[in-house]
């Protein structure tokens, strides 16, 4: 996984496997990002505890759902070519 906040660049490892009942799983981490200061900036340190606590994902209408756990969507996106 690559990406950038608006301030600061990351990767990370995805693993992507299916569980039992064939639901997509992914385990992201450890997220390595630059250090730069931006004012205004995005909460980083949430963001990436967003990703790094994602279990399954979902892909529909060219989103692509990230969920806890717990079941809780931490994060969504648009899926662009």
């Amino acid at each position: 996984v690559v990406g950038y906040t608006g301030c600061n660049s990351f990767q990370a490892q995805a693993r992507l496997t299916h569980n039992e009942n064939e639901v997509p799983q992914i385990a992201i981490g450890p997220i390595m990002s630059t250090k730069k200061g931006c004012i205004g900036a995005i909460d980083e340190q949430r963001f990436f505890q967003a990703l790094e606590s994602s279990s399954s994902l979902l892909l529909s209408n060219n989103r692509i759902l990230l969920i806890n756990e717990e079941g809780v969507i931490v994060l969504q996106g648009l899926i662009v070519d």
